[in-house]
């Protein structure tokens, strides 16, 4: 009975953690996609007509 008890107690955080794990994995990607695009943007400084300032600001 306890050993039941256990693997629900651990089935439950494994539960827990791969919302967290999701929810964390998701958030880097969003911003890391951001901060990618605006170093584009900055490779390709031509095309910023002069608003590097503000793209490192952003960043």
């Amino acid at each position: 009975m306890l050993s039941f008890i256990c693997l629900k107690a651990i089935e439950g955080q494994n539960t827990i953690f791969k919302k967290f794990a999701w929810t964390q994995s998701h958030e880097v990607c969003a911003q890391l996609s951001s901060i990618m695009g605006l170093v584009e943007l900055l490779n390709n400084e031509g095309s910023l007509n002069g608003d590097v300032d503000k793209v490192l600001k952003y960043i």
